[in-house]
């Protein structure tokens, strides 16, 4: 199986996403996407570009699944929302709530549509957004398809990887169940 890995939005993710990458590469065909205004020097990812590129990447795809963490998931989101994307599921690793709000992306708009098999790991008190908000707000826990998995922490690093690719594994095998 094919899986897509997002980061987040700065570009000390790289590296991040690299040691999830080797996790995750002896049970998938693992492709990271590296977003381009890490190289540009922009500030915020834009959504609409990196969706563009990732669409030429996985159109004869077939089946795949998503690993994103922070703004990746967003991208995932609307890829999703807009058909540009279609994961047999998705891991969602510290989904940015009050990031995506402050910079007015209107998440709720696109999941209201949102049926893909996900699986959203979060923080107790990841500063983006708590375990418990995003359990919280109405658009994500609305979603039938969706199961939460609390780890500890108050940062939005999500160091543990190994304990990620575990849990993201189990799940997309069948085994995490909704």
């Amino acid at each position: 199986m094919k899986i897509v890995l997002l980061s987040g939005n700065s570009p000390k993710n790289e590296q991040w996403i690299e040691t999830v990458e080797e996790s995750f590469r002896e049970a998938f065909d693992t492709y990271i996407h590296r977003y381009t205004h890490w190289r540009t020097g922009e500030k915020i990812i834009d959504l609409d570009h990196e969706l563009s590129t990732l669409r030429e990447v996985v159109k004869d795809w077939g089946r795949y699944v998503i690993f994103a963490k922070s703004a990746g998931t967003l991208v995932a989101i609307k890829g999703v929302h807009e058909g540009v994307l279609a994961p047999d599921s998705c891991t969602f690793v510290g989904i940015p709530v009050n990031w995506a709000k402050e910079k007015g992306v209107n998440v709720k708009a696109w999941l209201s549509s949102y049926e893909v098999r996900t699986l959203c790991i979060q923080q107790e008190q990841d500063p983006y957004a708590s375990f418990a908000d995003v359990k919280a707000d109405s658009a994500i826990n609305g979603l039938s398809n969706v199961r939460f998995e609390m780890v500890r922490g108050n940062d939005h690093q999500y160091q543990d990887v190994d304990a990620l690719v575990r849990i993201a594994a189990d799940f997309f095998r069948g085994s995490g169940s909704l």
